[in-house]
């Protein structure tokens, strides 16, 4: 069958008109082999990462990690959950004082969908609020997540910043007490919100909300690793991504990715 379609769209077809946002070399010198005279529509630099967006790499294999690959994640995203601490980009300025500061988002992007609901609970058992999103997910949990990670925080209306002051001059009202000292004392990440998904939220998803990427493990190829990228320096925004690779994992990606940032240059 699939070979009639293709006799049929050589013989009585006059034109074809290949449409893709991403062309992997693979299908690229195939078209290249079928069609040898086709003409070529393209923009130069389209997958290109910003030179806003930076690119850090952890080598899991090194000191303190030693290939403990869930042990250097908690640390990268603490990391970056307590850098946030204290941020002019993460405050509401004079009125945070009133209002809290603002919610530190963070993307965690897994190869394997099996991997995103253990990866949030491991991070859920670490004292970080995190959340799962893959393709098992229903519609509505889909749509309530995605709310949270696209959605950029609007400045507080006149009615908030009054219902802050209120509140904050009823909790100084409250006479102090002296805590119990038996009381278990709970670490946990404040102001920080994880979504650990797969490449179903890296495409297609207006993240302006997102400043950081991590990516537990290196993508298969060159376009996965620009679709995740990709979530960040949208609309000219600063964004930073941490990759962690191990002995497994495929460096070669990670040195392509690294050189084509530097210069600017598209990866595919």
């Amino acid at each position: 069958m699939k070979s009639s379609v293709l006799q049929d769209l050589e013989t009585g077809w006059r034109g074809l008109i290949f449409c893709s946002a991403t062309i992997p070399r693979s299908l690229d010198n195939q078209l290249r082999k079928r069609y040898p005279d086709v003409r070529r529509l393209t923009t130069p630099n389209l997958h290109a990462i910003p030179r806003r967006v930076q690119l850090g790499v952890v080598d899991i294999d090194k000191e303190p990690y030693r290939g403990n690959r869930s042990l250097a994640f908690a640390d990268v995203v603490w990391s970056i959950g307590k850098a946030g601490e204290g941020s002019d980009g993460e405050s509401y300025g004079p009125l945070t004082s009133y209002m809290g500061p603002k919610v530190n988002k963070i993307i965690v992007f897994v190869n394997e969908r099996e991997e995103a609901d253990e990866v949030a609970q491991f991070l859920q058992s670490k004292g970080i609020d995190a959340v799962s999103l893959s393709r098992d997910s229903s519609s509505r949990k889909q749509d309530e997540i995605l709310a949270e990670f696209t959605e950029v925080d609007q400045p507080p209306t006149a009615e908030e910043i009054t219902l802050a002051r209120k509140q904050a001059r009823m909790e100084k009202s409250i006479p102090f007490e002296v805590p119990d000292k038996k009381a278990e004392v709970t670490r946990r990440l404040p102001n920080t919100k994880v979504l650990v998904t797969t490449d179903i939220a890296s495409r297609g998803i207006d993240t302006l909300a997102v400043k950081t990427v991590v990516l537990y493990h290196v993508p298969h190829t060159t376009v996965d690793f620009i679709h995740r990228l990709g979530r960040l320096g949208r609309m000219g925004k600063r964004g930073r991504g941490v990759v962690l690779v191990g002995k497994k994992d495929r460096k070669d990606v990670v040195r392509e990715v690294r050189e084509g940032m530097f210069r600017g240059q598209a990866l595919i």
